[in-house]
């Protein structure tokens, strides 16, 4: 719940200038897999959840992909689908020597690999990309190997925290974008702030789109009456 929605100073149905502000700012939360140890950056934006590239900077910013403590059992050779083109595919399972060599793709390349060992450390793999929308040494992936067993046939690794952020397609907010309405945009270290340059009217019984499909839901009614909501596709 980073964001919030403020409307002031209607006359009327109509909104002024600068009436209606939206703001985010940088909140914290815990991982779900307890092996990842501490918290990392949140931003909601629009409705939608991100991961800021820097804590302290709103403008940069990747959709979350993957936030989990569920458990994936991986043999030599297999891939795990991580979504939007994301892979990590267990190059091979050394059960004497308990350790996994792991390999991280996009679209099919090359990313980064890791020999990942379950008998020192912590066994998290923290995988760190450059040039990130001018970013460098991003964390955008981490996996926490559990254990390293020899099943009935194949040698198995166990993996029970993932954590992925779509770094391919980062964001970054500029004070000359434009969101629909939103259209005076101020950035202020790890908050954003979004205001209408131009005055708007709630018509009666109607949809008026505030955006990136944020709305206001306005009433068929004499007295004015409304709420916000996102509109989502599928």
């Amino acid at each position: 719940a980073t964001e919030s929605l403020n409307v002031s100073d209607i006359s009327g149905r109509v909104i002024p200038k600068n009436g209606l502000t939206y703001k985010t700012t940088v909140g914290t939360v815990d991982y779900q897999s307890e092996d990842f140890n501490g918290t990392y950056p949140v931003l909601g934006f629009f409705a939608e959840e991100y991961v800021p590239l820097k804590s302290n900077d709103a403008s940069k910013f990747a959709k979350l992909g993957i936030d989990s403590d569920d458990k994936y059992t991986l043999k030599t050779g297999d891939k795990l689908d991580l979504g939007d083109g994301y892979t990590l595919e267990a190059k091979q399972v050394d059960v004497d020597g308990k350790k996994v060599w792991l390999e991280f793709d996009k679209d099919g390349q090359y990313v980064d690999d890791q020999i990942v060992s379950t008998d020192s450390g912590d066994s998290t793999w923290t995988c760190k990309v450059d040039n990130v929308q001018g970013e460098d040494n991003v964390p955008v992936l981490k996996v926490h190997v559990n254990q390293v067993f020899q099943g009935a046939v194949d040698s198995i690794a166990q993996i029970d925290g993932l954590w992925l952020i779509d770094y391919a397609n980062a964001i970054k907010i500029d004070t000359s974008d434009e969101f629909g309405k939103l259209d005076n945009v101020a950035i202020n270290g790890p908050t954003i702030t979004i205001n209408n340059k131009d005055t708007f009217t709630l018509t009666r019984h109607s949809d008026q789109e505030i955006g990136q499909g944020l709305y206001f839901r306005v009433a068929d009614s004499d007295a004015l009456r409304l709420y916000a909501f996102k509109q989502q596709t599928t």
